[in-house]
């Protein structure tokens, strides 16, 4: 499977997917041959207790919901685990570059 930058993969780990249902691939298209992958978690807004720090962790729709692109907690993965593709939300990119902008640059 191609994965691409922006695509939204359900998680499937009993242990972590019930507070982040899913990731989000920020990684490079270029880079689709690591065995890795670098994603962002996504979770429901309840787990930043509605104190939202806007341009690091912004609100992204998911279809017609509505999840916190949780950026402090950016990692990667094993790509093999990224197999249920949800959607891309390339439409999005401003905001979700913008937060990688402030968690790396400050800005």
């Amino acid at each position: 499977m191609v994965i691409r930058r922006f695509d939204v993969f359900r998680n499937e780990s009993p242990h972590t997917a019930r507070r982040f249902p899913f990731f989000l691939v920020v990684q490079s298209d270029l880079l689709g041959s690591l065995v890795t992958c670098v994603v962002v978690p996504l979770g429901k807004p309840s787990i930043v207790k509605n104190k939202l720090a806007q341009t690091l962790i912004p609100m992204l729709d998911i279809g017609a919901d509505k999840f916190v692109m949780y950026t402090p907690e950016v990692g990667s993965v094993p790509s093999a685990i990224l197999r249920k593709r949800e959607t891309n939300i390339e439409a999005q990119r401003g905001i979700i570059v913008r937060a990688l902008d402030f968690l790396f640059e400050g800005i």
